[in-house]
């Protein structure tokens, strides 16, 4: 993001939040034709970090999400694998 966009964009007094909308196949709309809305199972991942790895973002998000009622997993990005020489 360059340094314009930051200053116009990421501030504090910014409220965040993120809109979804469906986009359906023909399917899944005949389906709703006898069911009602259509609806279809999702899966979101989002990648919170901090690049100057100066803040602690991680315990901060997950307790607000925990504060807000959201439904959420952890991802282990890091493994080690040894191997036998």
């Amino acid at each position: 993001m360059t340094d314009t966009n930051k200053q116009k964009y990421v501030t504090a007094n910014k409220k965040w939040y993120l809109k979804l909308s469906g986009l359906y196949r023909s399917f899944s709309e005949q389906q709703a034709v006898h069911s009602g809305k259509p609806s279809q199972d999702f899966c979101l991942l989002i990648t919170i970090k901090d690049p100057a790895e100066s803040l602690n973002v991680y315990d901060e998000t997950i307790q607000k999400l925990d504060a807000y009622q959201f439904w959420h997993s952890s991802i282990n990005l890091y493994s080690q694998v040894k191997l036998k020489n």
